[in-house]
């Protein structure tokens, strides 16, 4: 009979055990889903940053390219005016230039670059002389770098007029021809008839570390046809050419934009060979110590946006790097509050539950006892009573 009488008890445990079960597949649950809104929102807010990062960085591109572009307009400019006049003498050609150079500070010179025969050499450095530059010759650099009077060839193409004067001194008379890179670009130019855009080069007058390009727009004669290259290359002037130091432009343009962004923003040349991409670096304005550029490397395998356009017959690549931190300064507490409410709500029910399945125990328990007490009084009771009946039989006895 004992094994029939624990039958509900073991039932009962079994129950409570079975809520336990139930309270603690809740509590995985409710952890579950705390971290899952954290991470829903957390994603929310990260795809919110990069869209803002992508609109930001495009801000800035088209800034660059725009300001780039204003740059390259005023070789168009200088060629009008050698095409409403035969001549331009070097006062007018310095007041134009000026006129240009107010617009755009980025702008290193304006040049006159002319063709010049081996014939017509010596007139020309006579007249530049007596423009007021007593020193002026054609020029270029020898095989250790240093300045000296251009060798003899069918043609040059020296700077002849340039503005400012001042800090261009050193390239007033260099000989772009005899410089590879320079040399390039101007053939290419004299084919096509439209701006061509160099590679990176260091300029001779340059005393810092900045990488420069120019710009070179060639200047026909006055009503003959063009239509072939041989035409070309037979009734070419010369070049109106700008100079340009990419740091100043790239400056000049970031200059409008509002505020620091976190952003590291590099310059490549895509139109280069290899190793002679990097054009520039601009370290993000909210970095407090100076550092160096990355390698090409590093740059392009960790976090990064780019921006590409042309530039003349070339393409231009902006990569943003965000600087350490940039993703948690941008972030906020909400993820983090979602994970925090998640899990309160899931502990105060947990805790609520396992105490009303403690409470539910208790009472068994104190049922169990009691029914106990009954079970050993009523024993008691009966024997008792047998006892008594007992007594009864001996004293009938």
């Amino acid at each position: 009979m004992q094994s029939t009488d624990d039958t509900p008890i073991k039932e009962s445990h079994k129950s409570i055990m079975a809520r336990y079960g139930l309270i603690g597949f809740l509590a995985v649950v409710g952890i579950i889903l705390s971290y899952t809104s954290f991470k829903v929102t957390r994603n929310w807010e990260e795809d919110r940053s990069l869209i803002q990062l992508r609109e930001l960085t495009r801000n800035y591109g088209v800034a660059i390219e725009i300001g780039l572009l204003t740059h390259l307009d005023f070789l168009h400019s200088i060629t009008a005016l050698y095409d409403t006049s035969p001549f331009v003498s070097r006062e007018e050609f310095r007041t134009f230039a000026n006129s240009l150079l107010m617009r755009a500070p980025g702008v290193q010179a304006l040049e006159w670059i002319p063709r010049i025969s081996a014939g017509e050499r010596g007139e020309y450095e006579r007249i530049a002389r007596a423009d007021g530059l007593p020193d002026f010759q054609i020029k270029e650099k020898n095989a250790k770098g240093k300045m000296v009077s251009a060798g003899a060839r069918a043609e040059y193409f020296p700077v002849y007029y340039v503005e400012p004067l001042k800090g261009n001194e050193q390239a007033l008379g260099f000989d772009l021809a005899s410089n590879a890179t320079r040399r390039d670009a101007l053939e290419k130019a004299r084919k096509t008839g439209n701006v061509v855009v160099s590679g990176r080069i260091k300029l001779v007058q340059e005393t810092g570390d900045q990488f420069a390009f120019l710009a070179f727009k060639p200047i026909y004669q006055k009503n003959y046809p063009l239509n072939s290259v041989e035409l070309r290359r037979k009734f070419l002037l010369g070049f109106a050419l700008g100079v340009f130091r990419i740091g100043d432009v790239i400056e000049s343009a970031l200059a409008k934009q509002a505020g620091p962004s976190g952003l590291d923003i590099y310059v490549f040349d895509d139109s280069a060979p290899a190793g002679n991409r990097f054009l520039y670096f601009h370290p993000s304005r909210v970095r407090q110590t100076k550092v160096p550029p990355e390698s090409e490397e590093k740059i392009f395998g960790g976090p990064h946006l780019t921006f590409s356009f042309p530039v003349s017959d070339r393409v231009w690549t902006l990569v943003f790097k965000p600087v350490a931190g940039y993703f948690a300064e941008n972030s906020t507490w909400v993820p983090w509050s979602a994970l925090f409410v998640g899990l309160v709500f899931t502990s105060i029910l947990t805790a609520y539950l396992v105490s009303a399945v403690g409470r539910e125990r208790q009472i068994t328990n104190l049922v169990h006892e009691r029914t106990g007490a009954l079970k050993d009084s009523d024993a008691r009771f009966r024997g008792a009573i047998e006892s008594l009946q007992e007594s009864f039989a001996l004293y009938d006895s």
